[in-house]
């Protein structure tokens, strides 16, 4: 029967020893923390009483997509261009609807002949903040956030100069590139410049892969390849290559590298 409690007094003290360092790290100066990921709880919108539902059609640029999507909020984040269609469904049949933007400008929505359901639309090209008015009452600002379309990418990954000793000693410069762009290119291409102190032209010698590219709707990336032979009694000692990379994307934005300079 004493073993018991002299058990327990022991299991007592090598606990407390083994958890001393512990114990001292989180204390004064020497305090170790630890980083908690929580995520915060979204705040509803708030909506006037008498609004029961909404259903907010968005239809992107064609530059983005074709496709139609659905939102049911008021606040939302759309691209430059992007037409909306507010559908909004009253809890009891009332004599109007409209949406007031702080530009000035308000949209009369059209109402159901039971006064329970609104639609109207509006493009949009720069941030805003706009309220509902149903009936007599006005509801807090609701934002819509644009985003702006960004250029494309381009970037020059290397270039290398072969010497071909089975033609002459020709020469074939190698230009590597890579054009990207978040919604999609339309066209890419290594534009050669003048090629100083040299007999013959480039674009007589040149076997270039696709210097000039079409591209269909959904490439975001492409690599830009061109190769130009020069043979080696054109080249003199102070010669020099001249070319830049150039890419469209679908909303007409164009990138333009620097010009870069190989001297052969």
């Amino acid at each position: 029967m004493v073993a018991l409690p002299v058990m327990i007094l022991l299991g007592t003290v090598v606990y407390l020893y083994l958890n001393k360092g512990n114990a001292a790290a989180l204390s004064g100066n020497n305090a170790v923390t630890h980083d908690v990921a929580f995520c915060a709880v979204e705040k509803p919108e708030q909506w006037l009483p008498g609004i029961r539902s909404l259903s907010l059609a968005i239809k992107p640029p064609l530059y983005i997509s074709t496709d139609e999507r659905r939102w049911n909020k008021f606040n939302l984040s759309v691209d430059a261009g992007t037409q909306l269609a507010w559908h909004i469904f009253t809890r009891q049949p009332v004599k109007g609807v409209a949406l007031v933007f702080d530009d000035g400008s308000n949209v009369k929505l059209n109402g159901s002949p039971d006064g329970k359901y609104w639609n109207g639309g509006k493009t949009i090209n720069s941030p805003v903040t706009y309220r509902v008015r149903v009936g007599r009452q006005l509801s807090a600002a609701y934002a819509i956030k644009v985003i702006r379309d960004m250029p494309p990418v381009i970037h020059l990954k290397n270039v290398a100069i072969i010497r071909n000793r089975k033609k002459s000693d020709s020469l074939s410069i190698k230009i590597n590139g890579m054009a990207a762009d978040d919604y999609g290119l339309t066209g890419a291409r290594v534009v050669l410049l003048t090629l100083n102190n040299v007999k013959d032209s480039p674009v007589s010698g040149d076997s270039s892969v696709a210097p000039v590219k079409s591209l269909g709707r959904g490439v975001t990336r492409y690599q830009l390849k061109r190769v130009v032979i020069l043979p080696a009694v054109a080249v003199q000692p102070d010669s020099k290559l001249s070319f830049y990379l150039l890419a469209r994307d679908t909303y007409g934005h164009y990138s333009r590298s620097a010009t870069y300079t190989i001297h052969p």
